[in-house]
């Protein structure tokens, strides 16, 4: 198994309309990009200005994450972008289960 993850940092005043996209966008991104699933987190970091999520995108192989950072990543990547310009901050990793 491989999670591809991605947390973001959000801007209080946006945390709201952010969160709606988000939900679309994730579940647009596992239709499209083929990855089995995903699983959307919230937590807090103490800092009341920022809202903050974790996704983690589950993909049977790491040809999988691959694809996506290949060939969808870049649209999905912009259109977040577009919308939102600097007011978010996003990490990602690639995690693989060790056995």
């Amino acid at each position: 198994m491989v999670i591809y993850e991605v947390s973001v940092e959000v801007d209080q005043e946006i945390a709201r309309e952010y969160e709606v996209w988000l939900k679309e966008h994730v579940a647009d991104i596992v239709k499209k990009a083929g990855f089995s699933g995903a699983k959307l987190f919230t937590y807090d970091n103490g800092n009341p200005l920022v809202a903050n999520w974790v996704t983690h995108y589950e993909a049977g192989r790491p040809e999988i994450v691959q694809n996506y950072l290949e060939n969808f990543a870049p649209a999905f990547r912009a259109d977040g972008v577009n919308r939102f310009g600097s007011r978010f901050r996003a990490q990602r990793r690639i995690l693989t289960l060790t056995e």
